[in-house]
Parts: C-alpha cells; structure tokens; sequence
C-alpha cells in the first residue's frame, strides 16, 4: 500500500456529468473528473500498468471524483486509511478505553501516544480498531499492513497491529518495539505456534505486515512496502466465527511494567484486503442503475455510503494510490480506474467489466491518427525470440482507445482484444497468453502518451513477418503494417 502526498490541485467548479436521461449534452469525458481540463486526462484501455481490465485516468491525489450516472451506491470498499486529515480517524474507534493513552491526528498521520499502566499481553486495555468494515478470515488470502514514519525510534513499550475477534477472544497480532518484533495469536485450536517469540527488527524496517496466503500465516517487516521479510510463518490457524463482522483490523499500544514515561508512535497509513472486500483495489465503489453500473476504484477516501443514492455530478471520492497486493504490487500513480457492468445485479468481478470508453457509453471524440507502432525484433521478458511492437497513443482529443492487437507470421496469427477479452490470460495480473507478452508503461496527468509494448513470439507465429495491426473499439484500424 502506498499513499502519495502530493499538492492538492482544486477542481474547477460545476460541469454537467454523462447523461441520465439521453438527452443531456455532456462536454466531455473530462466531465466526470471534477471539470477538469482533459488535457490532464488520458484514458487508457486494457492490460495498463494497473493490470486490469478498463480504463485509468491518471490525476493528482486529492482532486474530486464526481459520480457519472444517478444511481444507488450498491457495493463499497474502505480499507486503506492514509491519516492525512482527522476524518480517517472517524472510521476507527478506541475500544476498552482507560489506559491514559491517546489517539490523534498529527502530522504526518495518526499520533498514539502510549503511557503507563496497560498490559503484558493482548487483547490490552486500549486498542484502535476499524468500525465500519470488519475482515473475512475464512477464504482465500487477506493481509492488513501498517507504515510508521521513517524517523519512528524504539520505544519502551510495544506498537501492535493485527486482527481479532474480541467476541472470541481470537487474534493474530504483531509487536514492534524497535529492537524485537513479538509473534502473538490464539486461534480457536489454542495460542499459534510462535505465540510469544521474539525476532531482531531489521533496520530500517518501519512497515509491519499480518497476513496469510491462503495456507500460511506470515507475519513480516519491509522498509519500503514492497520487499518483505518475513519474521514468523506458520500453518494457517483454524478461526471459528471466520467469516464474521466482528473480526477488525487492530492497532494497539502494549506498555511494560517499568516504562514510565509516554511512547510516541508516529503512524503513516494503514490498510488491509480480503478475499470478499477486493480491498486489493484500495477505496472504491460501485453505483448501479436499473441496466447497468459503474465501478471506480483506488481512491484516497470515499465521501458516500453503501446504500446511498447519489446524483450525476456530485462528489462522490477523493482521488489517490490505495491498493495493493502480492501480484500487482502497489499502485504508484494516481489515478481513478473506471469499469462499466452492464447488468447492475451481477457480482462484482473483473471478467463482467466492459471498456467504458466503447462507443455509445460515455461521450469522447473518435480519432483514427493517434497511433504510432514501431516494429523490431527483440526478446520478451521471459528471454523468448519475438517480433516486438511499441505502440504509442499520443494525446488527441478524447480518444485514447486502443483495443485490439494482431500480428501474422508465415505459420500463426497471434491477436488480441481488451474489451471482449479474446486470448487474454485469464488471470488479471499475468501479462501474457499464449505466445503474446504485454508490457504497459506508466504515465500520470502531464504524459502527452502512453506506450504499450507487445511482444509476439516466433516459436507461436513463425520466423517470417507477414502483417499486423491495431484497432479501436470501433473496429476502426489505427495502424496497420
């Protein structure tokens, strides 16, 4: 998980946003960003560097999202907490309060300042835990993680962070202290293996990490939220009551007996993913209308609820980084990504996204001469001999729809599509496919293009070029050789 700080840049006011009713006349994709000029936008379709399905429109941390279609917020994630303002904290709630201890925001996030008189082990008698969303521990992989400042220095008593259930007194939880990180658990089996163990901080390391994989429990350190070092591992524990609410993302203060003088621990952010919240995606939301809905995620905070009915045009999130995982790694632009479901009463899933700049969904201007493809022959990033193609998008307009790739050699045709997802790996996060190798670039609100790189592999299409080709959403060809 990554948070960006970045200058705040006000969007301009007003701006009618994608029609309701067909007879609007929208001014331009732009319209959905806040009334920004779209010279800060390039929409981009596929396989990007966000490495899934739909369109990312690269912006600046803190600019507003406004919603596009008047509907019902049907589904929610808030699982990535930056601290940079006090309205972070109102998602979170002291519990069993009484230590002496506080929790504040303070530059650069949330201040704990522990004092004297709390306990020798957990649940201790002041914790931080999330409210609003509690953690699935039943399926598949989840992970909660915690960034201290840079500066933060060891302390006399013990940061925490973890997951628990206080309803049955289950937990899984990670101390640091700036000298020894302590593994600390009980499952419904008894205490975890480690409960208790002590490992050497490594220096430098200010982000902690509770998580498990689906059949390990890993609890590890990292210096840059990226490369982790895994202090403790065990078999994933058996949780009873897995699946319930009351399992919360916990942070917590631990003092000792002989510490008498306040800890200060400096929190950066905070954020967590399951197998049902897709907090991979960070902060996002869905709103649904009776034939179709809009999914728009990686925001920096959310200003609506699930159930809500919100208007086109009103400010519905705040633009930022948030999500993260293993695979994808975590999001390094600032952008929101865009996907449009045509049936509101599927499940949220990748594979029901569509390109929501295809035509006859939201308003852009067709372009045709924005493409340029540089053919040379190179190996792939797996070392394979292959026909390589850089294609560029230069900023024209509102069109920046690439969508399907071909190439013919003397033995195979290898080819593509984004938006119906023909011969695409269908794993969201694998690049590759049979022969073919995408490689995206990044780029952000003032790149005048964005760069795919496509690699075809000889032993798939055969040693000789024959032809290939780029298409738009429209079928309409963009480059051809």
């Amino acid at each position: 998980m990554t948070f960006g700080v970045r200058p705040k840049r006000e969007p301009h006011a007003n701006g009618v946003v994608w029609p309701d009713t067909g007879t609007d006349v929208p001014v331009a994709i732009r319209d959905i960003f806040g009334g920004r000029p779209f010279a800060a936008h390039i929409p981009t379709v596929g396989y990007d560097y966000d490495m899934h399905r739909g369109v990312d429109i690269p912006l600046v941390v803190g600019d507003t999202y406004l919603s596009p279609v008047t509907g019902r917020i049907n589904r929610l994630n808030r699982s990535h907490f930056p601290f940079t303002t006090t309205r972070y904290q109102s998602y979170w709630q002291a519990t069993a309060s009484g230590f002496g201890g506080s929790w504040v925001h303070a530059a650069p996030g949330l201040t704990l300042t522990g004092t004297r008189g709390g306990t020798n082990s957990f649940p201790t008698t002041e914790n931080f835990q999330a409210h609003r969303q509690g953690i699935d521990m039943t399926a598949g992989q989840w992970e909660f993680r915690v960034k201290m400042t840079d500066a933060q220095g060891a302390i006399n008593g013990a940061f925490g962070i973890g997951v628990a259930d206080t309803l049955t007194s289950q937990y899984a939880v990670m101390e640091w202290d700036g000298t020894n990180v302590r593994c600390m658990g009980s499952s419904s089996s008894g205490a975890l293996a480690n409960h208790n163990t002590t490992a050497a901080v490594t220096s430098g390391h200010r982000w902690l990490r509770v998580r498990s994989n689906g059949t390990t429990l890993q609890l590890a350190t990292s210096s840059d939220g990226d490369a982790w070092t895994n202090k403790f591992t065990e078999t994933n524990p058996t949780w009873t009551n897995g699946d319930a609410p009351s399992w919360r993302a916990t942070l917590y203060y631990r003092s000792k007996d002989t510490h008498g003088t306040p800890d200060v621990i400096n929190i950066v952010s905070a954020g967590w993913y399951d197998s049902n919240g897709i907090g991979r995606f960070g902060n996002w939301f869905s709103v649904a209308r009776a034939a179709d809905k809009f999914a728009a995620l990686h925001f920096d905070d959310l200003l609506v609820e699930q159930g809500d009915i919100v208007a086109a045009g009103q400010a519905v999130g705040t633009v930022g980084l948030t999500g993260f995982d293993d695979r994808s790694g975590p999001v390094l632009s600032a952008h929101v990504h865009i996907e449009w479901t045509p049936n509101a009463n599927s499940s949220y899933a990748n594979d029901d996204a569509q390109n929501p700049l295809k035509a006859g969904i939201m308003p852009r201007t067709n372009v045709s001469n924005n493409v340029s493809v540089v053919r040379t022959t190179a190996n792939d990033p797996d070392g394979l001999d292959s026909y390589k193609l850089v294609v560029t998008c230069t900023r024209q307009a509102q069109d920046f729809d690439m969508n399907e790739f071909s190439l013919t050699g003397n033995t195979n045709t290898r080819s593509f599509n984004w938006d119906t997802r023909a011969n695409l790996n269908a794993d969201n996060d694998i690049p590759k496919n049979a022969g073919i190798y995408i490689v995206a670039s990044s780029f952000d609100e003032d790149s005048a293009s964005y760069v795919v790189t496509i690699y075809f592999n000889k032993a798939t299409v055969g040693n000789t070029f024959v032809s290939a080709f780029v298409k738009d959403c429209n079928g309409v060809t963009l480059w051809s050789e």
